[in-house]
């Protein structure tokens, strides 16, 4: 030591010391006992040897229980080895181990060794344990397993944790230098599921301990179950010197472990997950840095496909397609920090409805977190930054992520979306209170939030706004939400103090609830900057103070392009103040209301939102300026300011309240918009205002229109609109017609037609208050105008003025042109209600012709000429009749009706009508009504009580009406009297058509006019036909119910009825008439129908009927000219019917209405005419049939069916009652037959003619007929036999043409009967014929077969009478060659031509030849 110390030092000399002889005799003596223990230590090391190798190893299997033993202690489970068998690899011992065991606590096989080879290492000498330089195990059996306990266990053993556990197992394997496993099998076995075994085999486990130093490594290939890929798990750590070496909490190192593809459901069915898994596999690589048995740091890299899981059961799944990113965790206490890089993330969403595919990626390069968790020193931080994230996309998968609920549901309900680019978060709460750390007194995160930072580059951001909560702000107004925005960009740098944003966006929307009625703004563009600051919130406040200013802020959109700055500022409480300044480039007036937030009145918001219809506003400002409590300052206009003014052109305005509301009477507040203005709109805290330059109403302009209302805040505070206008009068009219004005004269306006310009001067007053009473005044000048009405003749030249107001109205000075001549009228409506009307003028009505009137009033003028003056006065008041007095003598008129009313020129007819209060005792509150009109006198008294019937017309208490009588008034009802010499009903009813054609005529023509084609054409056309309207209650009431009727000459139906006398009446509905008269004498009964288009019942007896002979014998005609459907019933007897003199006899009429699949039908039941020569029975029906084809006459076809039958008695007899004397002698039978045809049953149509007629006539003689039949009955009597028997037997049966028998039968089809069993049989002879004849021409085409009676029962009978020898010789013969002579004398004939000439030609039996006509061949 000496020496090294001495050698050591640098001052000492560098010559060596002598060496003294004491010094060699320890060194001698040093080495002989060193010499002496190293062969001491030789011969015990080979004795060592030696006892090992041939004493020790070679018994090592005696030994193997007390091994089994030891370790069985130390591992505290059951160790069982089958045997142990000593090897040698050179110097160094080994042995061989079989059937090593290591149970469980259940004793179940935890590790099996089937054989392993151990060599021993000689370090085990100085460590004093057993020590392997080498372990080699082939193909063991290896169970890890958790218990029911939870406990992790390998190879029976409990794995150590950081602080506790049993570290014998793991002691043992760090210290043997290497252990190699090879095809072993590594099983997994949980108790706490209920799955089965898995297991690894084939596994490779390689570990190499080197002192301190340790190296392990695990490789499986895949088990095709729960590893899709090869399994590689690999470690290198130290532990710390001095200290327990299985423990892990001494270890420092890193571990690498990747697992290819592992399937997640199979996984999860032995490792317990937090999530639960459906379907995907992951990939990992794994780095970690651990040290003292904690995680430092770690890295690796993520890939899966296909994944699909659920982190809690009430989220939705979470669909992973495919995802990858790389990632690096750092833990230092607590202190914790993750990166992420290179993240791409498929999110798979529900299919379209078509079953495309829906994918969104969730993609960023890096993101960069940290957590920091709460401690006495510092309080709780989080941090986050990163290069981009969309925000739609990681919402949806944090949706699916174990988040807390509350944070899940702020996401649901913002759903926040866009990309935030290069962005920080970073938030840090206050520190936890002393005590709190680690404890459990306040929830994790509970801290006030002291710092937070947010700064980022939005683009396209969107959130969803939120709704404001229930109730409504202290001035009554709805309560802001939290704003939402769509599709921001800009950059924002936010922190707790405060900060800016710069807004860039286009194409954004701003969500603001209950600011707006309509909170969703869309704009075009946005632009400017924002920035704000934050204050410390005061004690008792609801929020912490902060200001915000815009600065160069511009929005534009379709509505709206204009720039604004603001400075809005709050305390901490209530709404704060705004200074707003923005100036509207350009505005969309009937946006305006649109814009207006919600603290302005809703009245005014809707009503300002419907009357604004149009316009553009150039140059507009608004200006807000004070404490937004009190905002619009309608109520306080000291308050602050809000001042909105707005220029517009091209506007339009409708000023009728909206929501629609009644006046106070009911009647609708309407009042037409207005167009084309230009103007102001202002509006200023509590003042509405608006001037117009111009504008108007169809073709009249307006000018000088204003509008205001004076104070907002007050419902008393009208709208007051006034202006005035000139244009066509026409326009003026249709504005008063669409407005309530027309209303409240039930649009009476719609019907006058007008012409030229006029002047109008109009102020409304519209309060706005509900069921307001609009004012109006104003007043409407006349400039030479012309008014008409339909069917009305017009007012022409019309001048002066007409004021009014919503009460009174006046006429000053109106004078005008109507008929013809001038009309002058003054008065008015009072604000009383009273009422006065001056009318005087003269009619011309020849001048009146000349306007081209049309209908009725346009017939009547063409019997009316002339001219005269009238007067008329109309006095009254609200609720009774008004007394009215009119007159004229009409003596300058001249009348061309049908008597009475037909007067010349110069002969007076007075007019008169008036309507006054009844002075007649006990008629007080009655009014009388006085007509006298030529020889008609009328008085009703009227009774009219608005005021307890209101809505309810005068009513008729009683009245009477005379002709040429006067007209005194009965006790009850109405009643007239008749007295006339002479009246003409034809001519009355030819006037009565004729004004019915001009009507439809007129009505025909409007119908063109108005457009109409050839479908209206037909509907005009058949107009006549559409049922006439239901008679008017109020008109009909006027009628008499009885009536006294005395007509000297009565011309009615063309004929001539001689002292008529008619008394009737009307009780029930029903009217019942006595009729007596030269010709007719009997009883009426008529029941009208349900309506006035349904039939009605007409009952009729009488005792003798005489019908008065004229040229035209269409009787029924016009009586049956109405259609099927309003052809009455009849129940008819007529005891006696003379016609033309001639007594026909008892007339029977039963007929009645009804309809058959909804097609009108008359039938008719019975018709029977009676008297001694023949019985006629019918029965018909005449229908209206839609699948005929119409004619030009008819809207509708008609169809009659006729079945009769002619019972003859005296064939004779009954042509000579019927005006055909000695026609026929004797003779007796039957007629029958069916008749079809179209039309109506009095006139065939024989075009149309349908049926069949049957004859049946027997033992007549023909006594004279007409020249053409005479012509064929020369035929059928054979005069030619007269060459052959020159005999005479007109001594015997006398003149004429006798028959036996006439019988045939005929069908008839459009007007041609054809007959094939027509056969007359008379004494020369039998015809048989066949043929055609055309009815409606009278034509036929017959063939005749005549066959002479040559027999017994002709010549031979009669000569046998003039010489009995020479009749039984011809009797003789005859019976003997009847048939040869009969054939040898038939003939046939044609006949052809008319009825009345009938061509009859011969036709012979030889070729060629035909014989002369039978008219020519005379008897000898």
């Amino acid at each position: 030591m000496s020496e090294r110390n001495e050698s050591a030092d640098p001052q000492a000399p560098s010559q060596a010391r002598h060496v003294s002889g004491s010094d060699h005799i320890v060194l001698r003596r040093t080495l002989r006992v060193l010499a002496t223990l190293a062969l001491i230590l030789y011969f015990i090391a080979t004795g060592l040897f030696l006892g090992l190798r041939y004493v020790v190893l070679p018994r090592a299997d005696l030994f193997r229980p007390r091994i089994e033993a030891a370790v069985s202690d130390k591992l505290r489970t059951p160790f069982t080895i089958g045997r142990l068998a000593p090897h040698w690899s050179g110097f160094q011992p080994g042995l061989d181990v079989t059937n090593l065991v290591i149970r469980d606590h259940e004793g179940r096989p935890a590790l099996t060794i089937p054989h392993a080879t151990a060599t021993v290492s000689w370090r085990s000498l100085w460590e004093f344990h057993p020590a392997l330089s080498s372990l080699i195990v082939d193909q063991p059996d290896v169970l890890v397993s958790r218990g029911d306990d939870g406990v992790l266990s390998v190879a029976g053993v409990p794995v150590p944790t950081r602080h506790s556990g049993n570290d014998a197992l793991s002691t043992w394997l760090l210290r043997q230098q290497a252990i190699v496993v090879r095809g072993g099998v590594l099983r997994w076995r949980d108790a706490t599921r209920s799955e089965p075994e898995l297991a690894l085999r084939d596994i490779r486990i390689a570990i190499l301990n080197d002192g301190r130093d340790h190296r392990m490594a695990l490789q499986a290939p895949p088990d095709g179950l729960v590893l899709k890929g090869p399994l590689d798990f690999r470690t290198h750590f130290r532990h710390a010197p001095l200290s327990a070496i299985g423990k892990p909490i001494n270890w420092s190192g890193q571990v690498y472990m990747s697992t290819g593809p592992v399937d997640l459901p199979a996984l999860a069915r032995y490792v317990k997950f937090p999530i639960e898994t459906f379907a995907g596999r992951i990939g990992n690589a794994i780095w970690i840095d651990f040290s003292e048995g904690r995680m430092t740091e770690a890295t690796g890299q993520l890939s899966g496909n296909d994944v699909a899981m659920r982190m809690r059961p009430t989220q939705p799944k979470l669909l992973v397609p495919v995802a990858h990113f790389l990632w690096r965790v750092e833990a230092n206490q607590d202190d914790y920090r993750l990166q992420l890089s290179d993240l791409r993330a498929e999110l798979g969403q529900p299919p379209l409805e078509d079953g495309t595919p829906l994918t969104r990626i969730l993609r960023f390069r890096t993101l960069d977190s940290r957590y920091r968790t709460a401690s006495q020193q510092h309080g709780q931080l989080l941090s986050v930054s990163g290069d981009r994230v969309d925000l739609g996309i990681l919402a949806e998968f944090s949706r699916a992520l174990p988040l807390p609920r509350r944070f899940l549901n702020e996401l649901v309900r913002i759903n926040p979306r866009g990309l935030v680019a290069n962005y920080v978060i970073e938030v840090e709460r206050g520190k936890p209170e002393s005590g709190e750390v680690g404890g459990d007194r306040r929830p994790t995160g509970a801290e006030p939030i002291e710092r937070y930072r947010f700064k980022g580059d939005l683009q396209g951001i969107s959130f969803a706004a939120q709704e404001p909560g229930p109730g409504l702000t202290p001035r009554g107004h709805p309560r802001a939400g939290i704003p939402g925005i769509e599709n921001l960009w800009g950059t924002v740098d936010a922190d707790e103090k405060g900060g800016h944003a710069n807004l860039d966006t286009s194409n954004v929307a701003i969500t603001l609830p209950g600011v707006f009625d309509d909170p969703r703004l869309t704009l075009a563009h946005m632009h400017g900057r924002a920035e704000w600051t934050l204050g410390a919130k005061a004690s008792g406040e609801t929020r912490p103070p902060f200001t915000v200013k815009l600065n160069d802020f511009g929005v534009s959109n379709p509505d709206v392009e204009a720039t604004a700055t603001a400075s809005y500022s709050n305390p901490g409480h209530g709404r704060g103040s705004l200074d707003l300044k923005a100036d509207f480039q350009r505005a969309q007036v009937p946006h305006i209301a649109r814009y207006l937030p919600t603290a302005v009145s809703e009245k005014l918001r809707i009503y300002l939102g419907h009357g604004l219809q149009a316009g553009v506003s150039r140059g507009g400002t608004i200006e807000v300026h004070g404490d937004l409590t009190k905002f619009p300052y309608a109520r306080d206009p000291e308050a602050g300011i809000f001042h909105i003014v707005a220029p517009f052109t091209g506007g339009k305005f409708d000023p009728t309240p909206f929501p629609p509301r009644n006046m106070r009477n009911g009647t609708p507040n309407v009042w037409p918009p207005l167009d084309g203005i230009d103007g102001v709109f202002e509006l200023k805290q509590n003042v509405l205002r608006f001037d117009i330059d111009r504008g108007r109403y169809k073709r009249v302009a307006l000018t000088d229109v204003n509008g205001r209302i004076d104070d907002l805040g007050t419902k008393a505070s009208n709208l007051i609109i006034q202006g005035n206008g000139r244009g066509p009068l026409a326009d003026m009219l249709d504005y008063v017609n669409a407005s309530s004005l027309g209303i409240m004269a039930r649009h009476q306006t719609e019907r006058i037609r007008a012409e030229g310009p006029a002047a109008l001067a109009l102020k409304l007053t519209i309060p706005r208050t509900p069921k307001p009473h609009v004012g109006v005044e104003g007043a409407l000048g006349f400039q030479n105008n012309r008014l008409s009405m339909s069917n009305v003749p017009p007012l022409s030249q019309l001048n002066g003025r007409v004021r009014f107001t919503e009460h009174t109205a006046e006429l000053d000075r109106l004078s005008g042109r109507f008929l013809g001549g001038d009309v002058h009228a003054n008065g008015g409506l009072r604000q009383n209600g009273t009422y006065a009307l001056a009318l005087n003028g003269h009619l011309a009505v020849d001048a009146a012709r000349e306007l081209h009137l049309h209908g009725a009033a346009a017939q009547m003028l063409t019997h009316v000429s002339g001219n005269a003056p009238y007067a008329l006065n109309v006095t009254g008041a609200k609720g009774r009749l008004p007394e009215v007095r009119a007159n004229s003598d009409l003596s300058g008129i001249a009348l061309d009706f049908p008597a009475p009313f037909n007067k010349p020129v110069g002969t007076p007819m007075p007019l008169r009508f008036s309507v006054n209060p009844s002075t007649a005792p006990g008629e007080a509150g009655l009014e009388r009504a006085d007509l006298t009109f030529g020889p008609v006198a009328a008085a009703y008294l009227l009774r009219y009580q608005p005021k307890l019937q209101p809505n309810t017309p005068p009513a008729v208490v009683r009245g009477a009406i005379g002709v040429n009588r006067p007209a005194d008034l009965p006790s009850e009802g109405v009643v007239a009297a008749v007295d006339i010499k002479e009246f003409n009903a034809d001519a009355w009813r030819a006037l009565a058509a004729q004004l019915r054609a001009g009507a439809a005529g007129a009505n025909s023509v409007n119908g063109a006019a108005n457009g109409g084609n050839t479908a209206s054409g037909a509907n005009n056309a058949g107009s006549a036909a559409t049922p006439a309207a239901a008679p008017n209650p109020m008109l009909t009431q006027f009628l008499p119910n009885r009536f006294a009727l005395h007509v000297d000459t009565l011309t009615l139906l063309k004929r001539h009825w001689e002292n008529v006398i008619v008394g009737a009446s009307h009780t029930d509905r029903t009217w019942q008439a006595n009729i007596a008269s030269n010709q007719v004498s009997g009883h009426v009964s008529w029941l009208p129908g349900a309506t006035r288009e349904s039939p009605g019942e007409l009952q009729a007896r009488f005792a003798r009927v005489v019908i008065p002979s004229v040229a035209d014998r269409d009787l029924l005609g016009p009586a049956m000219s109405a259609p099927a459907l309003n052809m009455p019933s009849i129940d008819l007897i007529v005891n006696e019917l003379i016609v033309h003199d001639r007594n026909v006899g008892r007339l029977e009429v039963d007929a009645h209405n009804f309809e058959e699949n909804g097609v009108p039908v008359w039938q008719l039941d019975k018709l029977d005419v009676t008297n001694p020569t023949a019985t006629l029975t019918a029965t018909a029906n005449w229908r209206t049939s839609t699948e005929l084809p119409t004619s030009a006459d008819e809207a509708t076809p008609r169809r009659t069916v006729f079945d009769f039958k002619l019972d003859i008695k005296d064939a004779g007899a009954m042509l000579d009652r019927f005006g055909l004397p000695k026609t026929l002698r004797s003779g007796s039978g039957s007629i029958a037959g069916k008749a079809v045809w179209q039309g109506g049953p009095t006139t065939i149509d024989y075009s149309t003619l349908n049926g069949n007629l049957a004859l049946d006539l027997r033992h007549g003689q023909i006594l004279k007929v007409d020249p053409g039949v005479a012509t064929l009955l020369g035929v059928l009597s054979l005069q030619s036999l007269a060459r052959i028997a020159t005999l005479n037997f007109r001594d015997v049966i006398g003149e004429g043409l006798p028959f036996s028998s006439v019988t045939g039968t005929a069908q008839i089809h459009d007007g041609i009967a054809r007959m094939e069993d027509f056969r007359m049989v008379t004494a020369p002879a039998r015809a048989e014929m066949v043929g055609s004849v055309d009815i409606a021409q009278k034509t036929q085409d017959l063939h005749l077969h005549v066959v002479p009676t040559v027999s017994a029962g002709s010549a031979v009978i009669a000569a046998a009478i003039v010489n009995p020898f020479i009749g039984l010789g011809a009797l003789l013969a005859d019976l003997a060659l009847t048939h040869g002579v009969s054939h040898v004398f038939a003939r046939d004939y044609t006949i052809t031509g008319s009825w009345s000439k009938p061509h009859v030609q011969r036709v012979t039996t030889e070729r060629g030849k035909i014989d002369a006509p039978a008219s020519t061949v005379e008897a000898h």
